[in-house]
């Protein structure tokens, strides 16, 4: 797994807060256009993994992306690296319209550029585009989510990090997302790493999965194994 394949490299990863520890030594290797999903219990360490890889938390180890060093990378630089990300609940900005938080998505694109990505929304999120003077505030907690993910297309970023997305959602949405996400990653070889609690969800559109208990993580398992029926009691729960 560790090799010149890999395009994401994380090794022996520490991180936590105030002192106390909540990753302990994190190693996973991703190579270009894999979809790996993160799965584990709330608490597990999720969500911190997220914040380490996009700078919002320091960390002791490496991780790399296309052979950038992210810990010399600013949050507010990830995009420009190639980098974007979702949080739990969606990146929203409550009093802006969806069309400007896409416009701001897109504010380093061409004009020509944008014309391409306004009409990818419109084909993949057609809703999007009958909402576009609408106040985000005012969005169903579907919609900020498709929103998020129209300005993760906008961004054109080659790394997908994505926290618990479908978390809530209806499961219309929850398809509506996993086609998107397959289509960035065969179409246009996206990476996406996925740090999910929606083990049937992850589970259709994984490449691989690894389960992160107490902050450490497993070996990566394949479809062949994590898609058999016992694999989260096996595997997650050890029963």
């Amino acid at each position: 797994m560790n090799n010149e394949a890999n395009i994401v490299r994380i090794e022996n990863l520490v991180a936590g807060y105030n002192g106390k520890p909540v990753l302990h030594g994190l190693n996973l290797f991703l190579e270009k256009g894999e979809i790996c999903c993160v799965i584990g219990e709330e608490g597990a360490g999720k969500s911190t993994l997220l914040k380490v890889i996009i700078q919002q938390l320091k960390s002791k180890g490496g991780i790399s992306f296309n052979g950038t060093d992210l810990n010399k990378v600013p949050t507010a630089k990830m995009v420009k690296h190639g980098i974007d990300f979702i949080g739990q609940g969606g990146n929203i900005l409550n009093a802006f319209t969806v069309e400007e938080h896409i416009c701001l998505a897109l504010s380093e694109r061409s004009a020509v550029e944008a014309s391409i990505v306004w009409k990818e929304i419109e084909r993949i999120f057609p809703k999007m585009i009958s909402l576009k003077k609408q106040v985000a505030g005012r969005l169903s907690g579907g919609e900020r989510m498709i929103l998020s993910f129209a300005c993760l297309l906008a961004s054109e970023a080659d790394f997908f990090v994505l926290d618990e997305p479908t978390a809530g959602l209806a499961p219309e949405t929850c398809k509506t997302i996993g086609e998107f996400l397959l289509e960035m990653k065969n179409k246009r070889g996206k990476t996406i790493l996925l740090l999910e609690h929606n083990y049937d969800f992850a589970f259709e559109i994984a490449d691989s999965v690894v389960i992160m208990k107490e902050g450490a993580l497993s070996k990566k398992y394949l479809s062949d194994v994590f898609r058999q029926p016992d694999f989260v009691n096996t595997k997650l729960y050890g029963v």
